[in-house]
C-alpha cells in the first residue's frame, strides 16, 4: 500500500475475494411426517438431512413435545442425538405410536432440533410435525331414541359411522320392544 503524498491520504487497495461456504445444514427432511395408530402399535420413521458439504463430522439433538397428541397416551416422548459422519446426508429417529382404542381426529407431535454442532447452528427446517392418523371407529344412532306407530310399519333409523371410515366396519342392528 503507498500512501497519496499529493492529497495526505494513506494509500489504498482493492482486493477481490470469494469466500466459500463450507457449512452444511441439518434439518428435517420434511414439514410433515404422517404415521396411522395400529393395533398393537407402531413406530413412526423421521429423517433429519445434512444439505452442503459432507466433509465434517456433525451432531444434532432432536426431542419430541406435545402438539395435540399427549405423550403416554398417543406416542412415546423420545429424545437423543443424530451423529452424521463424514460423507453421510440422512439420519432417522423412530417415535413410538400408541393405539389407545379411543376415535379421534388426527393428532400432532412436535419435533425439534436443536444444538448442533460441527458446524453452522441448526437452519432450515428445525420444526416439523408428526401427523397421526387414527385406526378407530364407532358407530352410533343419529338420534338418541325413535319412536313410530305400528301402524307406520316402518321407522327409518339412521347409524353414522365416525374416526377411521377408509376400510370395511360393519353394525348389527337388533329391533325389539321396550320392556
Amino acid at each position: 500500500v503507498q500512501p497519496d503524498d499529493e492529497n495526505g491520504l494513506p494509500g489504498q487497495d482493492v482486493v477481490d475475494f470469494a469466500i466459500s461456504d463450507n457449512d452444511s445444514h441439518l434439518e428435517f427432511s420434511s414439514l410433515y411426517f404422517d404415521v396411522r395408530e395400529r393395533e398393537g402399535g407402531t413406530n413412526a420413521i423421521v429423517n433429519v438431512q445434512r444439505t452442503g458439504p459432507v466433509q465434517r463430522y456433525q451432531k444434532v439433538d432432536y426431542r419430541t413435545l406435545d402438539g395435540t397428541a399427549m405423550e403416554g397416551e398417543d406416542y412415546q416422548a423420545v429424545q437423543g442425538t443424530l451423529e452424521f459422519n463424514p460423507g453421510e446426508t440422512i439420519k432417522s429417529f423412530e417415535v413410538p405410536i400408541l393405539d389407545n382404542g379411543l376415535v379421534e381426529y388426527r393428532e400432532t407431535v412436535v419435533l425439534l432440533l436443536k444444538n448442533k454442532t460441527g458446524g453452522f447452528p441448526v437452519a432450515g427446517q428445525r420444526t416439523a410435525l408428526l401427523r397421526i392418523e387414527d385406526d378407530d371407529s364407532a358407530f352410533e344412532f343419529d338420534l338418541p331414541a325413535v319412536r313410530v306407530a305400528e301402524i307406520a310399519g316402518t321407522a327409518e333409523v339412521v347409524i353414522s359411522r365416525r374416526g377411521a371410515t377408509d376400510y370395511p366396519g360393519a353394525v348389527e342392528l337388533v329391533a325389539g320392544e321396550l320392556v
